[in-house]
């Protein structure tokens, strides 16, 4: 039986440039006792990933790797027991072109995207991800270009289930079970297991089915297998309109006090505050905010109050209150008696030259269960 390296690499390409962060997962499986000597690619920064329990680093059954740094990583003398494996990890950077490439122009009810795979392979599983919105578009041909219209969108809210489970379904959703896990459990790694981790602009994530790059075990001809997730950046193009609808900014929490608990459908506040950040992907032209819209989840109002110990008819009209940032005189700004939908007027105050909007509740109750909240940007192109 041939020795099998099975892997996962993750290609992120950055913004504006020709340069891909390249993140490669190695699992080195061996059918007899053995010690191995490992040569990585050209700048590569190198580590072992530690296991738990009898087969970690050091134990009786394995023989601690010496990881020769240079321009090209070596390990000698990796031992590795019959029918086990270890896993190595490398990361670099390298010039690379991606090979795909996007757009995507946000209409009131969805988005319109364009995709052209300039490979010669298929790519499969894509998902288009702007903000905490994702549109899962699956096959994209190879050598062609794909127009997709998407008028709904699924939620890849950072405070409900782990992201890769929402967008890969892996239990009875989008391809096989196992496959599907796989898909999943990588993009919880890159985007983190709440979204903590999303791109502030929107992004391509599409599968090859074949490996990125290899390590060459020395003296051995082992068999290897593995996947490839490409990260590509969407340009952002212009409508008629700039429209970006509710869910496509990005979200952050900046800081709270008292306890807060966060939750997919209500936030959850006792007796003190949160400030929330919402950013507006970066466009390739200047825009002027003509319209700002708060909404909150289920079209219902600001708060719900469960405490048996008050009553929402006893509760205080201030007992809670959101606030919005005003950049132009660097001061908080109360709504008053907010609804869902509610316009906000002088838009454009309370959006910062970075294209960030920040918001503030407080409560002086306990268990106060908030909304979740969002804003709907309108614009006009200048």
């Amino acid at each position: 039986m041939d020795i099998l390296v099975n892997q996962i690499s993750v290609v992120e390409h950055l913004p504006g440039t020709a340069i891909a962060k390249v993140h490669s997962t190695f699992g080195v499986f061996s059918p007899a006792k053995q010690t191995y000597d490992i040569l990585f690619p050209l700048n590569s920064s190198v580590a072992e990933m530690v296991g738990l329990g009898p087969m970690m680093p050091g134990g009786p059954d394995r023989r601690a790797a010496i990881i020769e740094d240079g321009l090209q990583p070596k390990i000698t003398g990796m031992g590795i027991d019959m029918w086990s494996m270890r896993t190595l990890q490398s990361d670099r950077y390298t010039k690379l072109s991606p090979v795909v490439s996007g757009t995507i122009t946000f209409t009131e009810t969805g988005a319109s995207i364009s995709l052209h795979n300039k490979s010669k392979d298929e790519l499969t599983d894509a998902v288009a991800i702007a903000g905490r919105r994702f549109w899962y578009i699956g096959k994209v041909p190879a050598s062609r270009v794909l127009n997709v219209d998407q008028d709904t969108a699924d939620e890849a809210d950072p405070m409900g289930e782990p992201l890769g489970y929402r967008i890969y379904k892996p239990w009875g959703g989008r391809g096989e079970q196992q496959d599907s896990l796989v898909l999943a459990e990588t993009a919880n790694s890159v985007f983190g297991y709440q979204g903590e981790k999303l791109p502030s602009s929107p992004v391509l994530v599409a599968w090859l089915k074949k490996p990125f790059e290899a390590v060459e075990i020395l003296g051995e001809s082992p068999r290897i297998m593995g996947r490839t997730v490409l990260i590509v950046p969407l340009k952002v193009e212009a409508g008629a309109h700039m429209v970006l609808p509710v869910g496509t900014l990005s979200r952050r929490l900046v800081s709270t006090e008292g306890t807060f608990e966060p939750g997919p459908d209500v936030l959850t506040l006792s007796n003190g505050s949160a400030i929330f950040e919402f950013s507006i992907p970066e466009m390739d032209r200047a825009y002027k905010v003509s319209r700002l819209t708060l909404h909150f989840n289920n079209n219902n109002s600001p708060e719900m109050h469960k405490s048996p110990e008050m009553p929402v008819s006893a509760m205080p009209d201030n007992s809670c209150t959101i606030a919005i940032y005003d950049w132009k005189s660097s001061t908080w700004h109360k709504l008053d008696n907010p609804s869902s939908p509610l316009k906000i007027d002088n838009a454009e105050n309370f959006i910062s030259r970075d294209g960030n909007i920040q918001a503030r509740v407080s409560t002086f109750l306990q268990h106060v269960n908030i909304n979740v909240f969002d804003f709907e940007v309108v614009g006009k192109w200048q």
